[in-house]
């Protein structure tokens, strides 16, 4: 089945695209790093991962994703998000970055102390490294990080697509925070208000030191 065939680059992750230049069966990543050059970089890629356009409308926002695209659009206040991305916010591997999707082939920062499966996937970037130092330490029964803040009492609910429906969010990590519009909810520690909407933890603390 050629929707689970592996990239042939990394042997790891799903194939999504072929080159039939190259011969061979890449995930979205090592396509990118694989065909930077300029010998390389117009050589004819067709997708080969067979998903269907998912299309969810809540929270008076819009939202359509392939593999490899996502739009979002504030209906209410005419805002939108074209992105096109390597995987899915919130189904990086451990080979790439929780929060920017970085490889991390030669790039991971070094462990957190004491260590925390949950903070061990990310890059040296300095930004990335700050988001990390607020991220909570905690990792949820279903095998994924929590997406919290550190401290906090109790854990902010898995936000992984595959299971927002068994909590009570309505948003999951591939929503972008629609207090900045510029990353998705995925991407920085996160809180949830009493009103039950998700935002980055950073943006409402701005808002609220600013008085906005």
């Amino acid at each position: 089945d050629v929707r689970e065939r592996l990239c042939d680059n990394d042997e790891e992750s799903v194939a999504v695209l072929y080159c039939a230049e190259c011969r061979e069966y890449l995930c979205c990543e090592c396509d990118r790093v694989l065909h930077l050059s300029r010998s390389k970089r117009n050589h004819q890629r067709t997708f080969v991962r067979k998903e269907t356009l998912s299309l969810t409308v809540k929270n008076g926002c819009a939202r359509a994703k392939l593999p490899g695209l996502l739009a979002v659009t504030d209906v209410e206040n005419g805002k939108a998000v074209l992105e096109f991305r390597r995987e899915t916010a919130v189904a990086k591997s451990n080979t790439q970055c929780r929060y920017c999707g970085a490889s991390l082939a030669n790039n991971r920062a070094p462990p957190v102390v004491p260590f925390s499966l949950a903070l061990e996937a990310v890059c040296t970037s300095d930004e990335c490294i700050a988001k990390r130092k607020g991220s909570c330490t905690q990792m949820h029964a279903c095998g994924h990080p929590c997406g919290g803040v550190r401290g906090e009492d109790t854990c902010l609910p898995c936000m992984h697509a595959a299971c927002v429906s068994k909590t009570n969010l309505t948003q999951d990590g591939d929503d972008y925070c629609t207090i900045c519009w510029v990353e998705p909810l995925s991407a920085a520690p996160c809180v949830m208000l009493g009103c039950g909407h998700v935002f980055h933890y950073h943006c409402v603390r701005t808002i609220l030191e600013k008085r906005w």
